[in-house]
């Protein structure tokens, strides 16, 4: 399961092993989350990397990435979701602190058959959040009263109190 904070993008790497004498096109699908929602839709975030340039998903949220024929021993080609406003993120399960989703990749056949799906689950969390003080050198002066609200809207991990 990868982990993203909703502002740093996530970089997919798609690598084809051994030589191909044709181009494969591959499908990418960003699923929309189950438990929540991005505003402007997930799928909106989602691009490829095709001809030296970033290509955005459709608005459902696929892509399309041709990989030339080539002779080498691999070819890399690229995708990233980029990152997402903490205030764009929202919960329909009021209990839950990230957004489960899943991207999806397939070999697009030239009769429009796709090829099995290969599935990254990650997750999105509202961004960090790292309590410093500028009197205290502990974190200790940060008072559940304060920090509670905070660590309710966030992973379990994104609040952190700084001691120094």
């Amino acid at each position: 399961m990868e982990f993203i904070d909703g502002v740093t993008p996530l970089l997919i790497q798609l690598t084809e092993q051994g030589s191909s004498g044709a181009a494969t096109t591959y499908r990418f699908s960003l699923a929309e989350p189950n438990n929540g929602f991005v505003v402007g839709g997930l799928g909106s975030h989602l691009q490829v990397l095709q001809n030296g340039r970033y290509v955005s998903a459709d608005a459902k949220g696929t892509a399309t990435l041709t990989i030339p024929a080539h002779s080498g021993n691999t070819a890399v080609a690229f995708a990233y979701i980029d990152g997402i406003r903490a205030e764009d993120v929202g919960f329909t399960d009021t209990s839950a602190k990230t957004l489960a989703c899943q991207l999806s990749v397939q070999v697009l056949n030239s009769d429009g058959s796709t090829g099995p799906a290969k599935v990254l689950a990650f997750e999105i969390s509202r961004p960090l959040v790292a309590l410093v003080h500028g009197i205290n050198p502990h974190g200790i002066v940060w008072k559940p009263a304060f920090t509670d609200p905070l660590v309710k809207a966030r992973a379990d991990t994104f609040v952190a109190a700084v001691s120094y």
